[in-house]
């Protein structure tokens, strides 16, 4: 019993007392010049498989952090000059930091002692603010999606709900070969393009409209992916489908079609089932920050609005699908480069779910004064129906100034039906008390949003003006109504109590948006920014609750109406 005490204890502190180990060197030319930018790759021996990179700094120094002790290759490659590849030992008896001293790249033609050809792609490269890697290094399983080739790229990271982090930071956009897919989401890129499409990987900071327009860096930066697509799938049709079906009238259904093309890009999805799948990710598609509330809720003797913060046209589900999901959904997405001025993008998204709960539960209370049950049944019926359209169109008119119009809109209808009983009984099996209570709310919305944005660039390098205006309407109708009969035994006396209420509330609001900005080159890569922003908002919200136990009785403690207007000017 001893000896497996101490294999336990061993195992415990062993992972304590292992060790990474980093490798640092210096990378110059042969004129002994260090090389800034040069890629840096650790290499496993027996697969290949890329663990780790980094990139030279000015001085040609880098580290590679973190390495678990194996034979490696590391590999150093820069634009010009004959890649490096060498082996590497990282063993126990390693130093903590392992350094390589200074390795000398050559010219490839003070190399060439006799004729050798190779093909080997480099698994990645970092072009400035660019981190590439080659996707068939990237060995994934048939059928895999983006997602999964993610999965496999150092320095990427892909969380359980599909929502991915490059270098620490929040991904929020996927572009495939440089243009939307879908709107805003993500993750259906990842999760509906097979992996084995993919050429190349882009990780890169995306700058603003405005920055990349007139060269001139504001600071404002998004993480992106652009997935570039390996030339051979760009003819024809290509995707993928897959069909099931099960007992008790299980079904599955999915499919994928595309056709991309240098200018042209034109994808369908479509899929339904009732095995709790939403599929494509929806919970965060289209999430679009709302201002205004919706979906009513009753409960404890008073009706109430629901605030979902949703406005997108498909429901928050966050991966916890409980109860019985039936899901209808299906969307195309266009892209054309209509001239060598003018780039059209669009999209439509469509989603119908429907989810019922139906829950039973038994809880017995053990009291000092005697122990009692509690029966509970509830039962919920609950249905989403959202339209989700969106579109870009821009023009670049000359050289110096580009227009550019964006807009969506989403329709919603939501209805929510809910039932509960609960009964408790006390030891002699006497009922103490009985709860029978039905809700129902139902609302429908739409949201609109339009964009313009004028961006000019004058004679002088560094000047430059932009004007946006954005105009945004969201309006909510919605309804509820609260039935519960309450009935307590206490003292020998039925006490019965009765809520019958119900609810109906008007949203609206409506902001415009006016936006100048002016840049001012100043000499030695200085420049003057003037901003000027003015905001009207208007919002109207309406809710009366009613009392119809006393022939529809307004309820004015639980009834408000209020107008809200603002509006600013700042420059800055």
């Amino acid at each position: 019993m001893k000896y497996i005490f101490v294999i336990i204890c061993l195992s415990i502190i062993s992972p304590i007392f292992s060790q990474n180990f980093n490798i640092t060197g210096t990378v110059k030319d042969d004129n002994g010049v260090a090389l800034e930018f040069a890629t840096v790759m650790l290499i496993q021996q027996s697969d290949s498989a890329l663990l780790s990179f980094s990139r030279t700094d000015e001085t040609g120094k880098f580290i590679l952090e973190n390495v678990e002790k194996g034979n490696f290759y590391y590999k150093i490659t820069y634009v010009g000059l004959q890649d490096i590849k060498e082996k590497i030992v990282v063993a126990n008896t390693s130093p903590k930091t392992i350094d390589l001293g200074v390795i000398k790249m050559y010219a490839a033609s003070k190399l060439l002692k006799e004729v050798e050809i190779k093909a080997e792609a480099d698994q990645v490269k970092i072009k400035k603010d660019t981190v590439e890697y080659n996707a068939d290094s990237f060995k994934t399983v048939p059928n895999s999606n983006v997602e999964d080739l993610l999965k496999k790229l150092p320095g990427v990271e892909v969380e359980k709900d599909g929502s991915i982090k490059a270098q620490g930071e929040d991904v929020k956009n996927v572009y495939v070969n440089g243009k939307k897919f879908f709107g805003s989401d993500p993750k259906l890129a990842t999760k509906n393009i097979q992996a084995n499409m993919i050429k190349k990987v882009q990780i890169y900071d995306k700058k603003s409209d405005i920055s990349a327009f007139t060269g001139i860096d504001d600071g404002d930066r998004e993480k992106s992916i652009n997935l570039e697509i390996k030339p051979e799938m760009s003819l024809g049709w290509f995707g993928n489908a897959s069909i099931g079906g099960g007992d008790n009238g299980r079904y599955y259904g999915k499919a994928n079609i595309n056709k991309f093309s240098p200018t042209k890009q034109l994808s369908l999805l479509a899929m339904g089932n009732n095995t709790n799948q939403q599929g494509f990710s929806m919970d965060e598609f289209m999430n679009f920050s709302g201002q205004t509330q919706r979906n009513m809720r009753s409960g404890g003797g008073t009706v109430e609005f629901r605030s979902d913060n949703n406005d997108s046209g498909v429901p928050l589900n966050n991966g916890n699908n409980s109860g019985f999901l039936t899901s209808w959904a299906g969307g195309v997405n266009y892209n054309d480069v209509i001239t060598p001025k003018s780039e059209l993008n669009g999209s439509y998204f469509y989603s119908n779910l429907n989810t019922i709960n139906d829950k039973t539960s038994n809880k017995i209370t053990f009291a000092p004064s005697g122990n009692f049950t509690t029966d509970k049944i509830d039962r919920s019926d609950d249905s989403k129906i959202n339209h989700k359209l969106s579109g870009t169109y821009e023009w670049k008119i000359d050289s110096m100034q580009s227009l550019k119009f964006s807009g969506d809109a989403s329709f919603r209808d939501n209805i929510n039906n809910s039932k509960s009983y609960s009964k408790a009984s006390d030891a002699t099996g006497g009922t103490s008390n009985k709860i029978d209570k039905s809700n129902m709310y139902s609302s429908v919305g739409q949201t609109l949003r339009g964009t313009v944005l004028y961006r000019r660039k004058f004679a002088k390098k560094g000047r430059s003006l932009a004007l946006t205006g954005t105009v945004r309407e969201n309006n909510d109708d919605g309804k509820s109504s609260l039935n519960s009969y309450n009935f307590f035994f206490r003292d020998n006396n039925s006490i019965f109590d009765t809520l019958d209420q119900s609810s109906t509330q008007k949203s609206k609001n409506i902001s415009t948006t006016l936006t100048a900005n002016y840049t001012e080159p100043l000499g030695n890569r200085q420049y003057l920014e003037l901003l000027a922003e003015g905001l009207n908002n208007s919002q109207e919200s309406n809710k009366f609750v009613y009392d119809n136990r006393n022939e529809s009785h307004l309820i004015d403690s639980l009834s408000n109406t209020y107008l809200n207007d603002y509006s600013y000017l700042k420059v800055e």
